[in-house]
C-alpha cells in the first residue's frame, strides 16, 4: 500500500463541508488512534486491507476497513459517525495533486456494537476504493 494513497484518502475524508467532517473534523487516523485519544471524541480509524494495481498508470483498487467511534458510551453516537461516513464515501469522486479517488463502493457494514476490550461503541464499514496516483 502506498503512503500516498493513505494521504489521499485522509484528505478526502477530512475535507470541510461533508457530513463526515461535521461529525469528526480531522480526527481520522490510519491503523490506530493516537495514545492521547481516550474515547470521548468522535473519530474514524481506517486500515487498508488490500491494495492492488494491474500495471503502472492504471486504476489501483484498495479494500479499506473503517471503524467509527462515537465519543460516548452510546451506540447511537457511533452509528451517527457511520452514517456520515457512508454519506461521504458513497458516490465519492475526489481529486487532489497527489491523485484521484474515482469511486468508493461499500462491501459490508455493521452499524453498531460494543468492543469487548474497552467497551467503546463502534460501527464498521468496508469499502472498495478505486484510485490513481498522479
Amino acid at each position: 500500500m502506498s503512503n500516498n494513497f493513505a494521504m489521499l484518502l485522509h484528505k478526502a475524508l477530512t475535507r470541510s463541508g461533508t457530513a463526515l467532517y461535521s461529525q469528526v473534523g480531522t480526527r481520522v487516523w490510519q491503523e490506530i488512534p493516537p495514545d492521547t485519544w481516550n474515547g470521548t471524541t468522535k473519530c474514524i480509524v481506517f486500515s487498508v486491507i488490500t491494495d492492488t494495481r494491474e500495471s503502472f498508470g492504471t486504476i489501483a483498487i484498495a479494500t479499506v476497513q473503517f471503524t467509527c467511534y462515537g465519543g460516548s458510551k452510546r451506540i447511537a453516537d457511533a452509528t451517527d459517525v457511520y452514517v456520515a461516513l457512508l454519506d461521504t464515501l458513497n458516490g465519492l469522486f475526489y481529486k487532489d495533486v497527489i491523485g484521484v479517488i474515482m469511486y468508493a463502493k461499500m462491501i459490508s457494514g455493521m452499524s453498531g456494537d460494543i468492543r469487548i476490550d474497552d467497551e467503546y461503541p463502534y460501527a464498521e464499514a468496508t469499502f472498495e476504493i478505486g484510485y490513481q496516483l498522479i
